[in-house]
């Protein structure tokens, strides 16, 4: 009697198995089997127990007993169904035989399937047994199919046994549709085959999965973008499918990086978001008028002290700064104005009232210190500023300065005898002194201006003079000189400052004002690699990160950029991450973008101090957005 056992999926295309421990009958089927009941040389004895030659006792005469069993497993071609025929004979001399009992062990010996099938009036059996179709190497190995005939008085055979071995297989180009494989809690199904083992093993990557597979095989694997799988923000519709993301996983909880998830609202550009939508809880950015900018500033503890500017027909370069919590994007009000719903223009915190507040850094007092301007290169000021209470004092005003309190431009024209201070380049040291850039003569240069008990003075830290009517045509501090554009995006790194001009990246001793040249994205005597001319550099904030030893360069008008500069090389980097095993990448996901649609623009990032040290920028001038440096993910944190 024979009986057909479909293995399972229609999608296999190539299923290498091989029958061991089997004696031929010498039929013509093209079955390997064993014949129990013949007596010859070669054949198995029927007191054995199975067809490997372990010997068991039938209960008793007048019990069935299995005299063949035989497995044929034909190859067929693809999109076929593939069938193992499992020929059982048997006899039973008082003729009342009733079911037949078979079960499918793998190769652990783990019952996977069985089926009770009977026995009808021609003597035929029905029924059916799965194999299950797993992934690599765990379906490999000796399977088994047992069967045991039981009759109408429940007297059982003895069991009989045949053996198979699957040496590799193959799911055709679908695993995952082929097998049905659940990865409900785990992310989602994906057929691994060579070309993946081989992008793994380019990038250093251990992958388990690709240890025993081979060229004719599709392994389908549960796989996640997310390390948390089930993570808060992840759903069925935005999870990331291909290779790069879910072999490099975000801690993040959702991955923007993919098409999938571009329509997800926290992937989503903020502006085109309805004007309701908010991410975390407090009052809101986008909320303070319909002209909004959000600038640099610092951390505090953990929140980020960020200065927001905002405009209405009534009231120009009105400021307030937000406090957003680093953990939670939450956010709350420090000092400044906002627009009250009900009240209208309302203050938090006392004293001077802000202008256009650009950056924040923290003094040695413990309190802030903020610049602002009604523009980039309007007269700056500077306040100081109670982190706890939002008391504002304003202790500088170019614009009501004494001329004595300034630096001279050495001109002999009429007019203007002072620099013109900008707040475009601004930076504050450990003594508490700042430094400004400048426009106009007498050439481009760097200020540094003390304010302590005894009033408020000026100096040249570095001078450039390329002012040929100037009464004084030197220059201040040695070094490099060809400087055509005014220095701007100040960051201190110990005694050294680093400023932006143009395409260049340029350090400047705090001592001597000596010059060096670090970086230069010219495509003609460039110094170092990476992009080149306008997309070289960001121009409007640098900040250096102790956690991966680059300088990054942020900000640029209308756009989103973001270069990181190594200070050794001068190579330069878009928007990298910090690849596990290749380390840092530009465009680490070969998308070429790393925030959430919408530009940058002249938003500042900080650096939580906190590990991984993720990244934090104000973009698309009324949120804050969560940058992933080991992946290149980013969402909208905080709206």
């Amino acid at each position: 009697m024979s009986y057909r056992l479909p293995l399972g999926p229609s999608t296999l295309l190539a299923l290498a198995l091989y029958t061991t421990a089997c004696t031929a009958t010498g039929d013509d089927s093209g079955v390997d089997d064993t014949d129990i009941d013949d007596t010859s040389a070669g054949d198995t004895d029927v007191n054995d127990t199975d067809t490997n030659d372990s010997d068991t006792q039938v209960a008793d005469g007048t019990a069935p007993r299995i005299t063949r069993l035989a497995i044929n497993l034909s190859l067929v071609n693809i999109n076929t169904t593939r069938d193992m025929t499992v020929t059982v004979e048997f006899a039973d001399d008082d003729g009342n035989l009733d079911e037949v009992e078979l079960r499918l062990l793998d190769p652990d010996g783990v019952t996977v399937s069985e089926t009770l099938s009977a026995v009808d009036t021609e003597g035929k059996v029905s029924g059916k047994l799965d194999l299950p179709f797993v992934v690599a190497p765990t379906f490999a190995g000796e399977w088994s199919v047992e069967a045991v005939v039981v009759d109408s008085e429940d007297l059982r055979s003895a069991p009989a046994s045949d053996t198979f071995t699957v040496v590799g297989f193959s799911l055709g180009q679908d695993a995952c549709a082929a097998t049905g494989l659940d990865c409900e809690g785990q992310g989602l199904c994906y057929n691994v085959e060579e070309s993946t083992c081989e992008y793994m093993a380019d990038r250093g990557i251990d992958f388990d999965v690709c240890d025993d597979i081979d060229v004719t095989q599709v392994v389908p694997v549960c796989v996640s973008s997310t390390t948390d799988p089930e993570a808060e923000f992840v759903t069925d519709d935005n999870r990331c499918q291909f290779v790069q993301y879910w072999s490099n996983q975000t801690d993040f909880p959702l991955d923007c990086r993919c098409p999938e998830a571009a329509f997800t609202d926290r992937c989503r550009r903020p502006y085109d978001l309805p004007g309701t939508t908010s991410f975390s809880d407090g009052p809101r950015m986008r909320g303070l008028a319909s002209t909004v900018r959000a600038w640099r500033g610092t951390i505090v503890g953990r929140e980020w002290f960020l200065p927001m500017a905002w405009s209405i027909s009534s009231a120009q370069h009105q400021s307030v700064i937000f406090a957003v919590n680093l953990d939670t994007g939450d956010r709350r009000l420090v000092t400044g104005a906002y627009q009250d719903p009900a009240l209208g223009i309302t203050e938090v915190g006392s004293g001077d009232p802000l202008v256009q507040v650009m950056d924040l850094k923290t003094g040695s007092d413990g309190k802030l210190y903020a610049v602002g301007a009604t523009s980039d290169i309007a007269a700056p000021k500077l306040w100081r500023i109670d982190p706890t209470t939002g008391h504002r004092t304003l202790i500088f005003d170019e614009a009501t300065a004494d001329a004595s309190e300034l630096c001279p431009n050495y001109s002999t024209l009429p007019g203007r005898k002072t620099v013109q201070m900008t707040p475009e380049g601004w930076a504050m040291d450990a003594q508490d002194r700042f430094y400004f850039s400048m426009v106009n003569m007498p050439g481009p240069s760097i200020l540094r201006l003390t304010i302590d008990g005894s009033g408020t003075s000026c100096e040249y830290l570095t001078r450039v003079n390329d002012c040929p009517t100037c009464s004084d045509k030197s220059n201040k501090g040695v070094g490099y000189s060809d400087i055509q554009f005014d220095m701007r995006a100040f960051e201190i790194v110990g005694d050294t400052l680093y400023t932006v001009s143009d395409t260049k990246l340029l350090s400047v001793d705090l001592t001597t004002g000596d010059r060096r040249l670090i970086s230069n994205g010219k495509a003609n005597g460039g110094l170092g690699g990476g992009p080149l001319n306008a997309e070289a550099l960001g121009d409007r904030w640098s900040t250096w990160d102790p956690h991966r030893n680059v300088l990054w360069t942020v900000g640029a008008l209308g756009g989103s950029q973001a270069v990181a500069v190594d200070l050794t090389t001068g190579d330069r980097y878009t928007w990298p991450c910090w690849h596990p095993t290749l380390g840092i990448l530009a465009t680490c996901n070969n998308t070429g973008k790393a925030l959430v649609p919408g530009p940058l623009g002249f938003g500042g990032m900080v650096i939580d101090p906190q590990p991984p040290h993720n990244l934090y920028f104000a973009h698309d001038l009324m949120s804050v957005v969560k940058y992933d440096p080991l992946t290149g993910n980013g969402y909208t944190f905080s709206l």
